[in-house]
């Protein structure tokens, strides 16, 4: 069996799911992915598969692996699961009813780490202290943690009472065998928000941590004051007053999302100004950019320049040296835009389509502190 095969399973209940079974460090680990990629993984040593008689003879895991493999890849397999635990079970040999199962824990049960950071008498310094120990002591739990203190913090901030009335469920220790991984939160985020560092666009309804993250090994941030000077769902769609809003002003970041949930936009230390016709600027600090592919547009090889009109929007550009071809990222209005491209990869920007829809529109200054 490839370590890179995945195999679809259905389970007892219906639900639909990805299967991995492979040699890790002498132990078999079997991951069961769900169709929102949540991975629950279980890791099994020699000693404990030898509990089943029909691998009493095998010495390593590979020859436990040689002999499930076949019958994986023909789909004797069943997957039964209830809400605690999935229970995977490979039939060996149909003839006489040989099978072995693997029992993978769904639910968090072990380390009360939440109850302790709930605590009123704690200072925040020691609930930093204590988070940062726990993630020290128990790496593999760090993305548990970070989901139960964002659904404390998100109750609290949306005014459902002390955060003691959450129905919490205790962290898993590191030791546990059989457990769930959450990979959709980083810990040091959590971390750095709990020391009191605000994330630059926690009032952004576009940008999330994750994309500041992104955005973050592009500028530094660090020690910078963003203003967010205009955003669509603020001030509205009217353009002479966008254009009011955002005039004359330098180190502006727009960041677009449109209304099929695609984000991108741009960067420049130029200033936009009021233009009967259409006026060009150069930047050798402009950039593109998107989110949602993690993709920067800026190289040795284009120079970029950023357009402005007042009958118009905005528009982040790039041509290449000797080239007058332009590649264009245009919000036309407040409420539609265009991608304007050669055959590269800024194409994708928009899933190549070259007009989209605008849902919201943010304009943040950048200024050092």
């Amino acid at each position: 069996m490839s370590n890179n095969n995945f195999y679809a399973i259905s389970s007892d209940k219906g639900n639909n799911y990805k299967l991995i079974v492979l040699n890790s460090e002498n132990n078999l680990k079997i991951k069961i992915i769900d169709e929102k990629n949540f991975e629950f993984e279980g890791s099994f040593d020699l000693e404990y598969i030898k509990e089943n008689k029909y691998f009493l003879m095998c010495d390593n895991i590979k020859d436990v692996l040689d002999e499930i493999s076949p019958q994986i890849e023909n789909n004797k397999m069943n997957l039964i699961e209830d809400d605690k635990e999935f229970k995977f079970t490979i039939f060996l040999n149909s003839q006489k009813v040989k099978e072995i199962s693997f029992t993978i824990q769904k639910i968090i049960d072990t380390l009360a780490l939440i109850k302790e950071l709930k605590k009123e008498n704690q200072s925040l310094k020691e609930k930093v202290f204590l988070l940062e120990e726990t993630v020290k002591k128990n790496s593999n739990d760090i993305e548990s943690i970070k989901k139960q203190l964002m659904l404390m913090k998100l109750q609290k901030k949306m005014g459902h009472g002390k955060t003691d009335s959450i129905d919490t469920k205790p962290v898993i220790n590191s030791d546990v065998k059989n457990h769930t991984k959450f990979k959709s939160y980083s810990g040091m985020a959590l971390i750095n928000e709990m020391k009191g560092e605000i994330p630059h666009f926690k009032d952004s309804k576009i940008i999330l941590s994750e994309d500041e993250e992104i955005l973050n090994k592009w500028i530094d941030l660090s020690g910078c004051e963003l203003i967010l000077i205009f955003s669509k769902s603020i001030n509205g769609d009217n353009l002479e007053n966008f254009h009011k809003l955002i005039y004359n002003i330098p180190e502006t970041l727009v960041v677009i999302e449109t209304s099929s949930g695609i984000k991108f936009g741009g960067f420049t230390t130029q200033t936009w100004e009021s233009s009967e016709t259409l006026k060009k600027k150069k930047d050798k600090f402009t950039f593109m950019f998107s989110f949602s592919l993690k993709e920067n547009y800026k190289s040795k090889e284009y120079s970029n320049f950023i357009e402005f009109k007042n009958d118009m929007g905005l528009c982040f550009g790039r041509n290449k040296f000797f080239d007058p071809a332009e590649e264009k990222i245009i919000i036309n209005n407040l409420n539609e835009g265009k991608i304007q491209y050669q055959n590269t990869i800024f194409k994708n920007i928009n899933g190549g389509e070259t007009s989209y829809k605008i849902k919201d529109v943010e304009i943040y200054q950048i200024k050092k502190k």
